[in-house]
């Protein structure tokens, strides 16, 4: 099977995704709460073990869309940025989102097809904050923005119709300017207290922060040294801790508030994900951080199969690019695709 031909049927395959026999007995019996429930805990859709609070919760908001008759609203909380280790395709979203969208299209689509008011799947982007603890330029992150929105565009007319996306950034939200000067400001003091907690390990909790940082960005932090760098990635793992816990203040009501459902990567931990939200693999082979990792395409006995992967994995595999016909306009730049033979 020719590469463009096998992405092509995993588009149309979306739609065709279905409710298994024991979901339709559920639904033969009028238990449309239960069957959706069912759907969002099961290990096809969540990953890592809920809390049976969690799972109560869960419940109660389903419930409340249900009797409402609203969609179930879902929303996958992200950083809204590419990693600049993806050097073809920074700082734009390329094949490990699009694989994701349609991984998580596929699974939620069973409920669209049995539940009239459908979904709302929104994803809510941490976009402006890569720029004070990654080093992301403002013109990186809206970058990254227009191009996943161009790519829920062209998602879109494969999923059902009352399958609804959207796409929510920080600034849409509150403001910015203000909130940013204010963790700003806190800095210093929860650096100092990061050097201390972790005088034993610093080396480990830095390799996030340090990957994650991009020197070519809003600073020139190519001429640094290393112990400058480390700094710089201290500092950033400190923002990062404040922007986390200050912005929640703001948005525990959006996250948490009636009937939505809030989900993040299958990567993080307990410790970062403290609300035991649902977490999501990027794609079915991949619990990585689709904005953090690359999209590729492996041969396999005539087939393919899609995956998301890290600068580990994607170094020692025997890549090459190839050229397909899929997209046009502002997607353009996606016509070719990394594939392992």
């Amino acid at each position: 099977m020719k590469i463009e031909d096998f992405l092509r049927s995993e588009l149309a395959n979306i739609i065709k995704e279905d409710i298994s026999q024991e979901e339709q007995k559920m639904l033969d019996l009028k238990q449309m709460e239960y069957f959706i429930y069912q759907r969002l805990t099961s290990k096809k859709f969540r990953k890592n073990l809920l809390k049976p609070e969690t799972l109560a919760i869960i419940k109660s908001k389903i419930a409340l869309s249900v009797k409402a008759n609203k969609p179930i609203y879902v929303i996958f909380a992200f950083g809204g940025y590419k990693n600049h280790w993806v050097t073809e395709f920074h700082p734009k979203a390329e094949w490990a989102e699009f694989f994701h969208l349609m991984y998580i299209t596929k699974l939620l689509t069973p409920i669209a097809k049995a539940y009239k008011p459908g979904i709302f799947l929104e994803y809510e982007s941490e976009c402006e904050a890569g720029i004070y603890h990654n080093n992301q330029s403002k013109a990186d992150v809206d970058a990254y923005t227009s191009s996943f929105k161009a790519l829920i565009e062209y998602i879109k007319p494969y999923a059902p119709e009352n399958f609804t996306f959207n796409y929510r950034t920080l600034p849409e939200q509150y403001d910015t300017k203000t909130f940013f000067e204010r963790v700003l400001g806190m800095v210093d003091a929860k650096t100092e207290e990061l050097r201390e907690q972790h005088k034993a390990d610093m080396e480990e909790v830095l390799k996030r922060p340090l990957f994650n940082l991009k020197l070519h960005g809003k600073e020139d932090l190519t001429h640094k040294t290393k112990e400058e760098l480390s700094e710089i990635a201290l500092r950033s793992l400190a923002f990062n801790h404040l922007f986390l816990d200050e912005d929640y203040k703001i948005r525990k009501d959006y996250f948490n508030g009636d009937e939505r459902i809030s989900t993040v990567g299958a990567y993080c931990s307990e410790e970062e994900n403290p609300d035991n939200w649902m977490t999501i693999n990027a794609c079915a082979r991949s619990a990585n951080a689709y904005w953090t990792s690359r999209g590729i395409l492996v041969a396999k006995e005539g087939e393919f199969e899609e995956n998301i992967v890290g600068p580990k994995m994607y170094n020692v595999l025997k890549l090459k690019l190839v050229g397909v016909k899929l997209f046009d306009g502002e997607l353009a730049y996606l016509n070719r695709i990394p594939v392992v033979e």
